[in-house]
């Protein structure tokens, strides 16, 4: 099978590139040669100079526009048009002839410097306010986002998160990350072809959901890879980035990026006790059941005993043998350890005369 051929990012720019010479060409001819011959004297060579330079100005902006949200370039355009207001109101209170003996000077001078304070005024406080409800101008929300990488979306942990509603910040699907999973979807390697489908299923199901989740669609040419893509996003957007990749984590906090991994999220979530563990419990009630006693762990969850009536207020060993987990809490039950010693009954919780098991412990600094 031959290679598919993909088309260069120079190939894309040409559409571009295009537009631009032709502006530039149409700048210089029209402002230059056009008007530039109906100066007493003509001066085309001047004039041509002074638009080819314009509009060669111009079109670096416009290049470079990517590198502000569009939230700051709708700030300064106002601030922009705020400041020409202002400076032709000042405009006719200076004197005509304040630069110079043309009047255009003196305009164009208060133009220029109302125009800059504007603009400059404007990006300062643009964090002042909040667009979020418009989301069809805007994009997604500054600082109320969730940067998803490729990783944590194949895994599909998020959906759930989202489903249940621990996680409410609109989540944040770049558009590389997802011609990233069509890739993988491609591949000849089952294992990759596999996960590349899993992922792009279940960006479809949290679309179906209703989940707040938005496609982001800058691309960050200038970035190498994708994990630097994911740093820009983040960053720009003022978002939390979301993965399950150790390394990614790590530079992403070098770049003081906020990070969330859904491997440290679940290891501070899992269990205090596990089946088949043996733990320290005071014994304090009877159960519901004959026989049975009740005890509690430190962070409050309640471990029922199989033949424990008997050693109510004492301690002992005891092995979980299941869990149940619901909705109002989680509930464990067990049965005395049969290959350890208990420890003698008496009135109130006894001195320890060995140390708990390492287990709980670990519970207790987690919680």
């Amino acid at each position: 099978m031959g290679k598919e051929k993909r088309p260069s990012r120079f190939s894309l720019m040409n559409e571009f590139v295009v537009v631009r010479v032709f502006f530039i060409l149409l700048m210089t001819w029209f402002f230059g040669v056009y008007l530039g011959r109906q100066q007493a004297p003509p001066q085309v060579m001047e004039y041509s100079l002074l638009a080819f330079l314009t509009a060669c100005l111009i079109v670096l902006f416009e290049s470079s526009a990517h590198i502000l949200s569009p939230k700051r370039i709708l700030f300064a355009s106002v601030g922009l048009l705020f400041g020409l207001i202002l400076g032709s109101h000042v405009y006719e209170a200076v004197p005509s002839n304040l630069i110079g003996d043309e009047e255009l000077y003196t305009r164009i001078g208060c133009n220029i410097v109302f125009g800059y304070l504007g603009i400059m005024l404007a990006l300062k406080n643009v964090d002042r306010f909040d667009l979020s409800r418009l989301k069809f101008l805007m994009g997604p929300p500054k600082g109320n986002v969730r940067v998803l990488d490729t990783s944590v979306v194949i895994d599909g942990r998020i959906r759930d998160l989202a489903t249940a509603r621990f996680i409410t910040e609109t989540l944040l699907v770049p558009r590389f990350v997802i011609q990233e999973l069509q890739t993988l979807a491609d591949s000849n390697d089952a294992v990759k072809r596999a996960k590349g489908r899993r992922g792009l299923a279940i960006l479809e199901e949290m679309k179906s959901m209703d989940l707040p989740i938005t496609i982001y669609e800058n691309d960050y040419p200038e970035c190498p890879d994708v994990d630097s893509k994911l740093i820009a996003v983040a960053r720009e957007t003022d978002g939390e980035l979301v993965t399950n990749d150790f390394n990614l984590q790590k530079v992403a906090m070098l770049h003081q990026v906020r990070t969330l991994n859904l491997n440290e999220l679940a290891n501070i979530l899992k269990p205090t006790a596990f089946v088949g563990e043996t733990i320290a419990l005071y014994i304090s009630e009877t159960g519901e059941q004959p026989r049975q006693g009740v005890g509690y762990l430190d962070d409050g969850t309640m471990v029922v005993v199989e033949s424990g009536e008997d050693y109510i207020n004492q301690e002992v060993l005891v092995t979980v043998t299941s869990i149940l987990q619901t909705s109002r809490g989680r509930l464990i039950f067990g049965r005395l350890s049969t290959d350890k010693e208990l420890r003698p009954a008496g009135r109130g919780r006894p001195e320890r005369t060995e140390p708990r098991s390492e287990r709980p412990a670990e519970g207790r600094e987690r919680g």
